[in-house]
């Protein structure tokens, strides 16, 4: 029986090295349908687990607590609540079921000091602690000694950035760009050509493309009242990409919805929009995605978790590193701070990376 299990696997694994050598477009497109229908089938639905610290961010006031301060959205809540559960989960193996363990203050920043390396890292547990304990009544004391820490690591964190110095993660990880620029991405499948391209034919964004969903045949009054839970790229009816809508991204309350026209004449090297137009099409045509789906959809057909992941396994085929949008980012911002570029100039990068003139400097990496 192993024996015909064994001669199967071969001649389907022959059955389709053949397929794709002879029309590889047709293949793809026919595993990505396979894809599409496998994870239908495997959709079983559950009850929604309610997290402990989802029901305390189902009765906190969604405003801010500082003057001048923006206003603070459920979505960020239950980040900070899940990087509590996740503190929780590493220190004592087990879910959370109070939030008691925060009133040890001297063992949960021992344990963060020792389980992290970055200052970065450190900073946004001690932010996530305070941002949601100040939220709760009896805890706005305790949130005020997590404040004291963020606020002392912060001066830290603004020392480094300020020195324009990778961090020995960063350092064992970086690539220049230009080198970057240079991979070959004729092995790897559309899906992450397209994520490849849409990361280096413009300045690199964050992890806004997790989101991203295709849409075809809308109004620019439409597209407006789309889902802002979600990115798009938009098709005309003549199946040509127009542009890039970013709704939901990590500066969106600073930099509100922000579009990026494809149809504009390229800006060699740093604007290639042609090359990204050219893709997006290829894309289409061999995967068959529909209007409305994500452009990125995970194993379940839904939105990454681990977007990052996803990112390091595509430039793991191109280097042994562990390269994020981060990596990139700073590669990015190193390459261009070094050439001499106007302020109008600098501006527009900034534009398109999501953050500030003066944030393009601090990515600048020695």
């Amino acid at each position: 029986m192993m024996e015909n299990l064994k001669k199967n696997k071969i001649y389907i694994a022959n059955r389709r090295a053949t397929q794709k050598a002879e029309d590889p477009e047709k293949y793809l497109r026919e595993q990505a349908e396979y894809m599409r229908n496998y994870r239908k089938s495997k959709k079983i639905k559950k009850e929604p687990v309610q997290r402990y610290t989802d029901t305390l961010v189902d009765n906190m006031e969604l405003k801010s607590l500082n003057n001048g301060s923006p206003d603070i959205n459920r979505k960020t809540l239950i980040t900070y609540g899940d990087n509590i559960t996740r503190l929780h989960k590493m220190m004592f193996g087990i879910e959370l079921k109070d939030l008691s363990f925060l009133e040890d203050v001297e063992n949960v920043s021992t344990f963060i000091e020792n389980k992290y390396n970055t200052t970065s890292t450190k900073l946004s547990y001690y932010k996530s602690i305070n941002s949601f304990l100040k939220r709760i009544k009896k805890y706005e004391e305790l949130a005020g000694k997590y404040a004291e820490l963020q606020n002392n690591l912060k001066v830290t964190y603004e020392k480094e950035a300020g020195r324009n110095r990778l961090s020995e993660r960063e350092t064992k990880n970086f690539i220049k760009w230009d080198e970057i620029l240079k991979y070959d991405t004729s092995n790897l499948d559309e899906e992450d050509i397209l994520l490849y391209t849409l990361l280096t034919a413009i300045p690199p964004r964050r992890l806004a493309y997790k989101y991203l969903k295709l849409v075809k045949g809308k109004t620019k009054e439409q597209i407006s009242e789309l889902d802002k839970n979600f990115n798009y790229i938009t098709i005309n009816k003549n199946n040509n990409p127009t542009s890039i809508v970013l709704n939901n991204y990590k500066t969106q309350k600073t930099y509100k919805t922000f579009t990026i026209n494809l149809t504009e004449p390229d800006k060699k090297p740093i604007f290639m929009f042609s090359k990204i137009r050219k893709i997006i099409k290829k894309y289409m045509r061999t995967t068959g995605i529909k209007s409305g789906e994500l452009v990125f959809p995970n194993d379940k057909g839904e939105v990454y978790k681990d977007f990052t992941g996803k990112i390091k396994r595509v430039f793991r085929n191109f280097e042994d590193k562990e390269i994020s949008c981060n990596i990139l980012r700073h590669a990015f911002c190193s390459y261009y701070a070094n050439k001499n570029l106007s302020v109008n100039t600098i501006n527009l990068l900034a534009s398109y990376l999501g953050h500030s003139f003066h944030e393009f400097h601090l990515y600048r990496k020695k």
